[in-house]
């Protein structure tokens, strides 16, 4: 059995190996510049699902726009774009874990 930490029940060695945290990068986000509560995979969704919407919007003012909104504004969609498809990967990927943590435990992992 390992300790899980201060308040949290001992979890048997061979469930944490199960529950290996997915891309733990993640849970170690902190800082000054940090976004509250990116850890969450739902949180990560709603952000991803957001810059996508916001690189999509951008993309189709620039290319209406036309001229110079176009070279400056197009690469800032698109940077903002791909953000948000690689939170919505990192959300799907994360949600099961997730869940299973807390369904193993009866509590959140953060």
């Amino acid at each position: 059995m390992t300790n899980q930490g201060f308040g949290h029940l001992p979890v048997p060695a061979n469930d944490a190996e199960m529950l290996k945290e997915p891309m733990p990068w993640m849970s170690r986000s902190g800082g000054r510049y940090r976004i509250p509560g990116l850890r969450h995979p739902l949180a990560a969704l709603v952000y991803g699902l957001v810059l996508v919407l916001l690189g999509a919007s951008a993309a189709i003012v620039c290319a209406v726009a036309g001229g110079t909104a176009l070279g400056i504004g197009l690469p800032a969609g698109g940077i903002a774009g791909a953000a948000g498809v690689v939170l919505l990967v990192v959300a799907a990927v994360r949600w099961s874990w997730y869940r299973q943590f807390v369904a193993a435990h009866g509590y959140p992992p953060f």
